[in-house]
């Protein structure tokens, strides 16, 4: 019985534990800017598109609210906060939160989001530049 005992209170501090940095996890998340940062990604995405294709204006809305359901915070959320759940302590999380919320970590949170956007931008330069040269090797495997 004295052996069931622990083992329920153990179990009971890990469900706890892992609450605690659920909670720590979403906070920090909050704190450096991931709604934001996905939210211009979106809105990136969704201009490059229409700038790419002309005929989209009139549907911009609709496919603005389509990436929202598909790519927002909302949707990765809970995914977001169970990786840095999995990978941080509560101590790590709190110290990460510390950071976010200093001038130092919010000029690294607005620095990211503009680094996310010129990174896609590059990607997609490069796969540009380099497709023609895929698609030659594509056509020599046929």
């Amino acid at each position: 019985m004295r052996t069931f005992f622990i083992l329920a209170v153990c179990l009971c501090v890990c469900v706890c534990s892992a609450g605690e940095k659920e909670k720590l996890a979403e906070e920090y998340l909050v704190a450096k800017g991931t709604p934001e940062l996905l939210d211009s990604t979106i809105n990136g995405m969704v201009e490059k598109q229409i700038q790419a294709n002309p005929a989209l204006i009139p549907c911009r809305m609709a496919v603005l609210e389509y990436c929202r359901r598909s790519l927002s915070f909302e949707v990765h959320k809970q995914a977001l906060i169970t990786l840095y759940a999995e990978k941080f302590t509560a101590d790590e999380l709190r110290e990460l939160i510390r950071i976010a919320r200093t001038p130092l970590g919010k000029k690294l949170a607005a620095f990211d989001r503009e680094l996310s956007l010129k990174l896609s931008s590059w990607n997609e330069q490069k796969l540009a530049e380099n497709l023609p040269e895929f698609q030659k090797k594509l056509e020599n495997l046929k």
